[in-house]
């Protein structure tokens, strides 16, 4: 019932008395178990139920969504505004006189105790807030519908739980295979690391070997197979994605990708430049760039596998 439609005096007994607007027909209800933060439970002393405790809702009106009707209703009885969470089972309830099918809502309200006014001609006393468990030990003071009203509410609750921890579990679940993918996939590039290293020595000699062949052999068959060879083994380095690292002569430096050697060259220039570079310490702000590239770097993604040896000057 809502404010406008309570004029009756003597309104204690209402629920039994013949309401013409619903002649030889079945009322739809919207009952609201609003409920706190902290799972408390907001009940009134209903003017209906002789001072029993009971909840805020009353008819839908023709035409209007059952959500609207709820929230109207709420509105009209207590003054506040409710957000519906979810939906009971229906119930009904059926005397010599009506015949009423209830839907109720478990509706959260977050706001401020003190803004709850019930609606005098609906209600009496103060609102009152307990869980679920406080209501059911007294049933006396609850209203016809009430206790079984609470115990449909101790239902969904158990099942709103479960439904929450199975999530949960499917969530932990997920997440387990997503690090056990991606553990198997590090090993995995562990693995791929460690022989491609042990590789890259075999590569260099290939390198080498055909760097080194003399100019009247470089079209003989044996050249031309060893040349074969390197090529499907720098294959097979790329498909595992291996990467030769850029490196030229002028680059800056980068000890986190190149190494520094000393050049091939005898002893005496290798003093000579030495002895340039320490004249060329004062200007310490000066970037080193690289000279000469005495071997090639590798790179597998973002990770250096082997940096490349240069010189520097």
């Amino acid at each position: 019932m809502t404010r406008k439609k309570a004029k009756n005096s003597d309104v204690r007994n209402i629920a039994q008395k013949k309401d013409t607007r619903y002649a030889d027909t079945v009322e739809a209800c919207a009952g609201a178990v609003i409920v706190d933060a902290d799972d408390r439970i907001l009940l009134v002393q209903s003017q209906k139920w002789d001072g029993k405790y009971s909840i805020a809702g009353g008819h839908i009106e023709f035409g209007e969504p059952l959500a609207d009707a709820l929230v109207r209703e709420v509105r009209e009885e207590l003054g506040i505004d409710v957000k519906i969470v979810d939906w009971l089972p229906p119930s009904e309830w059926i005397t010599p006189q009506r015949h009423f099918l209830f839907t109720h809502a478990v509706c959260r309200y977050d706001g401020d105790k003190d803004a709850v006014k019930p609606c005098a001609e609906e209600f009496q006393g103060e609102p009152a807030w307990k869980t679920v468990d406080e209501w059911l030990a007294d049933t006396s003071v609850l209203g016809d519908g009430i206790e079984e009203l609470l115990q449909r509410y101790k239902v969904w609750c158990s099942r709103t739980e479960a439904l929450a921890g199975w999530q949960r579990c499917l969530a932990d679940f997920d997440n387990y295979k997503k690090r056990q993918a991606e553990s198997a996939k590090t090993q995995a590039q562990y693995a791929a690391q460690d022989l491609v290293t042990r590789l890259l020595p075999v590569l260099d000699n290939f390198q080498a070997s055909v760097a080194h062949v003399p100019a009247e052999h470089a079209d003989s068959p044996w050249v031309t197979g060893l040349s074969y060879i390197h090529k499907q083994l720098n294959d097979v380095l790329a498909e595992s994605g291996v990467a030769v690292m850029e490196v030229t002569v002028g680059d800056v430096f980068d000890p986190a990708r190149h190494e520094a050697v000393h050049d091939s060259t005898n002893a005496s220039e290798r003093a000579e430049k030495e002895e340039e570079e320490g004249a060329n310490k004062k200007d310490s702000d000066a970037p080193q760039k690289i000279a000469k590239v005495v071997s090639q770097g590798y790179m597998m993604g973002d990770k250096v596998l082997r940096p490349a040896r240069v010189v520097v000057k």
